[in-house]
C-alpha cells in the first residue's frame, strides 16, 4: 500500500525499476495543482447524466480512495445532486513504461531466488499490460551508458526502446544473462537517470510521464562505495526538470530511505513498501491501477430537456486542495415525441389573458359560454423539430390536422353531445421516417 510508515525487513539486496508515461491532459482550474479532467461525459439518456473524471495532482498522478462526501456537482450554477461515486479501474488509459531491473551480483543470492523473482514479477506486469501500453526495458549491472541521445545508445542485449510488443520484450527477460554474485556492481544512480531519460525521450505522448523505482538496495559495490559515473541527485533533477513523477518502493533493510523518500516525494511520486519479494507482483499492479484509476459519477439532471448547451460543473476536495472543471452538455428530449396537454382556462377578470392549466384525466369543462371554444396547448419535447400534430375526438379515423407551432387546437364543444369524450394527439417529427408520440 501507498504508505510513509516505518520500513519493512528484508535480507535479500534487490533493486528493480520501473518508468511509465501516463496519457492524461490536466484541464481544469486548481489549487495548489490538483486538477479535474473530463474523461467522458454521456447524456444521450437524458435526465441521466453519467461523467467519468480523473483528479490528478500537480504531478499527473491520479488519486485513489476520494470520498463521495468530497464531490459537489452544479448545473448552470445551480446545486444538483450527485446520485453515486464510483472510483473504478479504467484499462483502457494508456501507460507507457520503463521497466528498469537491476543485474548486479545481489541479484543472484540464495540460488539466484531474488533474480528470478524479479523476472517473474517483470514478466506479470508486462502480461498484465492492455494492447495499447508501451514498454521498454534496461536491466543494470557493472555500468549504464548515461551518454545522450539516450535512443543511441541502447544495449540491444540488456536494454530495448517502447513497444507495443509485450512477448518481445518478456523473451529478452527471460534470455538475460545472469549477474555473477559478489562481482557485479550496482549502479543505481545511473540507472534511475537513463531509465528517466528513457521516459523522457518518448515522443507524441499526450498526457503527464511517471517514474517507479523499486529497491532493497543500495548504490555501488560491496564496500557501498559508488559506482555510478552521476550523483545522486542527477536523476532528481533531470525528472524535476522533466517533469517525470517518481515512485519508489523499498524492500528490506539495506537500501537507502532517505533516497528512496526524497526521490519520489520532491518529484510528485509516493514512497511504497513490500514485505518479501513474493510481495512486488502485487505493487506493480497497485501502481497500474493507480495510474488507471477514474471516477464514475452519476446524476439526474434538475433542467428541462430544451437541446440546449448547459454547463455541469464538478467541484472534488483532496488533502493538496480543491479543484474544479466544467463540462457542457445537451439536454436532450427524448427521440420519440413526447405529449403533454394543458387547455387555455379563461380568466375571471375581464381584460386579463388565460392561463395554460394541465389537461388530466376526468376533466369536466364548466357549462359556460367560455368553454364552448375549448383551446388544447400541447407541450412537446422532442429531440427533433415536429413537423405536424393530430388530433382524433371520440375515435375519429380522420384527425384534426395542425402544422404550425404552437400545434394548438381549438375544438368546438358545441359539435359534439354532452357527456365524456376521449381526444388523442400524435405529434410526428421531421424525419424520415417520422417519429411519433
Amino acid at each position: 500500500m501507498y504508505s510513509k510508515q516505518k520500513l519493512l525487513q528484508q535480507v535479500v539486496p534487490f533493486i528493480f525499476a520501473l518508468f511509465l508515461l501516463l496519457a492524461l491532459v490536466p484541464t481544469a482550474t486548481s489549487q495548489q495543482g490538483v486538477n479535474l479532467v473530463f474523461n467522458s461525459f454521456e447524456y444521450e439518456a437524458f435526465p441521466d447524466l453519467k461523467a467519468t473524471i480523473t483528479i490528478i495532482n500537480n504531478s499527473g498522478i491520479p488519486y485513489q480512495g476520494l470520498q463521495p462526501d468530497g464531490f459537489q456537482a452544479f448545473e448552470d450554477d445551480k446545486p444538483v445532486k450527485i446520485k453515486s461515486v464510483d472510483g473504478k479501474v479504467n484499462p483502457d488509459v494508456k501507460i507507457s513504461v520503463v521497466l528498469a531491473i537491476d543485474g548486479s551480483g545481489s541479484m543472484g543470492a540464495n540460488d539466484f531466488a531474488p533474480w528470478n523473482q524479479a523476472k517473474e514479477s517483470a514478466i506479470a506486469f508486462l502480461q498484465s499490460l492492455a494492447a495499447d501500453d508501451e514498454a521498454a526495458l534496461v536491466v543494470f549491472g557493472d555500468e549504464v551508458n548515461t551518454n545522450e541521445p539516450v535512443t543511441d545508445n541502447i544495449d540491444p542485449v540488456k536494454e530495448a526502446y517502447f513497444t507495443k510488443d509485450k512477448q518481445a520484450l518478456i523473451t529478452q527477460i527471460e534470455n538475460l544473462p545472469e549477474p555473477i554474485v559478489g562481482e557485479t556492481t550496482t549502479p543505481l544512480y545511473d540507472a534511475a537517470y537513463k531509465s528517466v531519460l528513457l521516459a523522457a525521450s518518448l515522443k507524441g505522448a499526450s498526457g503527464k510521464r511517471t517514474a517507479i523505482l523499486f529497491t532493497d538496495g543500495k548504490e555501488g559495490a560491496i564496500d557501498e562505495i559508488p559506482v555510478s559515473k552521476l550523483d545522486k541527485d542527477a536523476a532528481l533533477f533531470e525528472a524535476q526538470n522533466k517533469q517525470i513523477p517518481v515512485f519508489t518502493i523499498k524492500l528490506g533493510d539495506l537500501p537507502d530511505t532517505d533516497y528512496l523518500q526524497r526521490l519520489a516525494y520532491r518529484t510528485g511520486g509516493d514512497y511504497l513498501e513490500a514485505s518479501e519479494a513474493a510481495d512486488l507482483t502485487k505493487r506493480y499492479a497497485e501502481i497500474s491501477d493507480r495510474l488507471k484509476t477514474q471516477y464514475d459519477l452519476t446524476f439526474t439532471s434538475n433542467i428541462r430537456c430544451d437541446n440546449e448547451e448547459h454547463g455541469l460543473e464538478i467541484k472534488v476536495q483532496t488533502e493538496d486542495g480543491e479543484t474544479v472543471n466544467t463540462e457542457t452538455f445537451s439536454a436532450l428530449c427524448p427521440v420519440i415525441p413526447g405529449i403533454q396537454l394543458f387547455y387555455e382556462k379563461p380568466s375571471e377578470t375581464v381584460g386579463e389573458k388565460p392561463t395554460l392549466e394541465p389537461l388530466k384525466p376526468g376533466f369536466e369543462a364548466p357549462q359556460s359560454e367560455e368553454y364552448k371554444l375549448f383551446n388544447i396547448v400541447p407541450i412537446i419535447s422532442a429531440r427533433n423539430p415536429i413537423q405536424k400534430v393530430e388530433y382524433y375526438v371520440d375515435g375519429a379515423t380522420e384527425p384534426f390536422v395542425v402544422t404550425n407551432s404552437p400545434f394548438s387546437y381549438l375544438w368546438d364543444t358545441t359539435q359534439v353531445l354532452p357527456g365524456e369524450h376521449a381526444i388523442r394527439v400524435v405529434a410526428y417529427d421531421n424525419q424520415s421516417p417520422s417519429n411519433e408520440g
